[in-house]
């Protein structure tokens, strides 16, 4: 397979500055830009990421002749020793942001045995490296920061190495009291600081879009869709809470995406009687195996193991079904839909990244069609929400770029 112009300068992009990350949008081939560097820089390679995506990455590797490597899911990585590992000269982290929690078992494992090992080249994947805010950024700058040469631009020095004072120096900081407890919240990002992240980012950070890549790359247009239907009770409380970084109830969410299942059906079927293809997303497990019932076809969620998902996926690209549905956690990141055009979102995720990587199924090398995102709005609130998490989006464009 050739290579695009885009791929093949983020893999001379990853070669020059050794400890980097690819921030590309979904769709723009992460996975075979991956498996090409590691091919050059003559390393053994260590791939880490979900365990779903096992198959794929087996799947493109096959594709790319590459068979000197590794993958361990991110569930596994703290049952290794450093010295298992020390073979691996090249890491690669897909999905990085899987490690965006700092205090998380998964990345202090891996952040622990990246640093005993020191390979000599680490790359780390993620179309969404921002999923919430700002310090989801510490961990991958702080991998790159271990960087064995000077060749990837600034490290995190002095107070930035840790993350509470990470975030404290680049986020707007609000101190709450949670039953007796002084507990920091971070939102946005202050204005003056943006250039000094960027600054931190440079050398170690590129990022294309594929619409920007792809001459012949067809649109995606979004489309709300007003339902009318009756608030649900808590909703609106739920979400301000989920703002502000309190724990919640799902259980006003969870209702609101079950009391649009039904039309959403209708919805889906009017586009299934055009002989279109259409791709369903549900936050919940719930509302989605009820829409599943109803267009009477296969849904994914993430009880299903990685293996049958992946058969679905083929079967769903080899037309043998016209409808897909499945929950945004369970089939978002890490798979290819063209066969469909058509995304409905009967719910969204309030981490709006996640959306994003669940429409970009559809919209992504090998597309040749125009493609439609619908966002299903049962009531104002929801109309509320879907507006809040455009404008958290657009903060994060404008400190990545693009």
């Amino acid at each position: 397979m050739t290579l695009y112009p885009h791929q093949l300068t983020s893999i001379n992009y990853h070669l020059l500055h050794a400890y980097s990350i690819n921030g590309s949008g979904m769709g723009v081939g992460k996975t075979r830009i991956a498996l090409e560097f590691i091919k050059r820089t003559g390393k053994r390679g260590l791939i880490v990421g979900p365990a779903f995506l096992r198959g794929t990455w087996e799947s493109e590797a096959r594709e790319c002749e590459v068979t000197n490597y590794e993958y361990i899911p991110y569930s596994q990585i703290h049952k290794y020793d450093s010295k298992d590992l020390m073979g691996f000269g090249t890491w690669v982290a897909d999905e990085v942001h899987f490690l965006k929690t700092a205090t998380a078992m998964r990345t202090h494992a891996y952040y622990s045995l990246l640093k005993k090992c020191k390979p000599d080249f680490w790359l780390g994947l993620s179309g969404t490296p921002i999923k919430n805010k700002v310090p989801d950024l510490w961990v991958p700058l702080a991998i790159c920061s271990q960087c064995p040469t000077d060749s990837n631009g600034l490290r995190l020095e002095g107070e930035l190495t840790k993350y509470r004072a990470f975030s404290r120096h680049f986020c707007n900081v609000e101190i709450m009291n949670i039953r007796g407890a002084r507990v920091e919240k971070y939102s946005g990002i202050k204005e003056a600081r943006i250039p000094e992240l960027r600054a931190l980012l440079k050398d170690k950070y590129i990022r294309f879009k594929i619409e920007d890549v792809v001459n012949d790359m067809p649109s995606m247009t979004h489309k709300d869709v007003q339902l009318n239907l009756r608030p649900v009770a808590g909703l609106e409380e739920t979400f301000k809470a989920y703002c502000e970084g309190s724990k919640i109830d799902p259980t006003s969410k969870a209702a609101s995406a079950l009391l649009k299942s039904s039309t959403t059906v209708e919805y889906v079927e009017d586009m299934l009687e055009t002989g279109e293809a259409v791709l369903v997303f549900s936050d919940h497990v719930l509302s989605a195996e009820a829409i599943a019932k109803g267009l009477k076809t296969v849904c994914v969620t993430g009880k299903m193991p990685a293996e049958e998902r992946n058969r679905i996926v083929e079967r769903f690209q080899r037309g043998e079904f016209k409808s897909l549905v499945a929950t945004i956690g369970s089939l978002s990141v890490g798979v290819t839909l063209t066969a469909a055009r058509h995304v409905v979102f009967n719910d969204l995720s309030w981490t709006h990244s996640d959306n994003i990587q669940a429409g970009a199924r559809i919209h992504r090398i090998g597309q040749k069609q125009a493609c439609f995102s619908h966002y299903m709005l049962g009531s104002p609130t929801d109309e509320h929400i879907a507006k809040v998490l455009r404008l958290k989006a657009e903060t994060t464009l404008r400190i990545l770029g693009g």
